[in-house]
């Protein structure tokens, strides 16, 4: 696989991701504002898990050019980091004996790791980019 070719199905991965990203923003907004049921909010963050899922498993697959294998690295960390973030949310939606103190907590929590995400996204992505406009 040619760099340039590794490039663009980086740029292909980051861009379904981005997708999701955007889907979880969405979400957490209705969450938050109580325009979505919980039911459908666990049927959207199972939706998005199943998705990340998929990215990652065909981005696992690829095999880099031994000099964009730190890039591939960070790409694969930032796709385990939002599915450990997904999961940790749909599991403490669907846990009963939690207060709303607890609930409050891990929304905060989830609400940080997304932040952090979605910088370190950005980040990778806008380096992809300019990599793919060298020539």
């Amino acid at each position: 696989m040619t760099r340039r070719q590794f490039l663009k199905k980086s740029k292909k991965a980051l861009k379904d991701t981005s997708h999701l990203l955007v889907m979880v923003i969405e979400i957490t907004g209705k969450e938050d504002k109580g325009k979505i049921s919980p039911r459908e909010v666990d049927e959207k963050w199972e939706i998005i898990r199943q998705e990340i899922e998929s990215i990652f498993a065909g981005y696992e697959k690829i095999k880099p050019p031994s000099k964009c294998i730190s890039f591939y690295r960070r790409i694969l960390n930032i796709l385990v980091d939002f599915q450990e973030m997904v999961t940790y949310k749909k599991e403490y939606l669907r846990a009963d004996d939690l207060n709303n103190e607890e609930i409050e907590k891990k929304r905060h929590k989830t609400s940080q790791q997304m932040e952090i995400l979605w910088s370190d996204f950005k980040t990778l992505n806008e380096e992809v980019t300019t990599q793919l406009s060298k020539k």
